[in-house]
């Protein structure tokens, strides 16, 4: 809602050169393709520019691994027909991207490296919280891993999860 999803206002990407801007603008556009699928009342069309929509449906149909190639030369700019903060938006996509804290039917595992500097460690230890505070069970694995190596890091521990609660 938006007493606790406030828009901060513009965000910045410096980048040094095009590929990590490329990989942002591959982020953006990968969530709202996601975005469109999830909730098909809302119009996210009327947010993008013809290329935008363009890209999305590309998107749609294509491995995550062609995404790179689908998004390169895109500027997110290129992509938006009005600021993503006016309107409904901001709402609809706090929603979409909002984890759930309870009513999960399936064992859950949390695994998170505290040396991940793209999913800050306590944004986890926030989640597990709530998520306790609501009632929700799960298990929290925490590893000196950052964002990259995190599933090596954690597979005999996914492993054994897996052996558990699909035995």
């Amino acid at each position: 809602d938006n007493e606790t999803h406030r828009p901060l206002g513009p965000v910045v990407c410096i980048s040094p050169w095009n590929f990590p801007l490329a990989i942002f603008t591959g982020q953006i556009a990968a969530a709202l393709a996601g975005m469109r699928i999830a909730q098909p009342d809302f119009d996210l069309d009327a947010y993008l520019t013809p290329a935008g929509r363009d890209l999305l449906q590309r998107l749609a149909s294509r491995c995550v691994l062609e995404w790179p190639n689908e998004v390169r030369g895109a500027a997110l700019g290129s992509l938006l027909e009005q600021p993503l903060a006016s309107g409904e938006f901001s709402r609809r996509f706090a929603d979409y991207t909002a984890v759930a804290l309870a009513g999960y039917t399936a064992p859950i595992m949390i695994g998170h490296g505290i040396e991940d500097a793209g999913v800050p460690y306590p944004l986890t230890v926030a989640l597990a919280a709530e998520m306790t505070a609501a009632g929700t069970q799960f298990d929290l694995h925490t590893y000196h891993s950052s964002h990259d190596d995190i599933a090596y890091v954690a597979w005999p521990d996914v492993a054994r999860f897996l052996d558990r609660v699909l035995a």
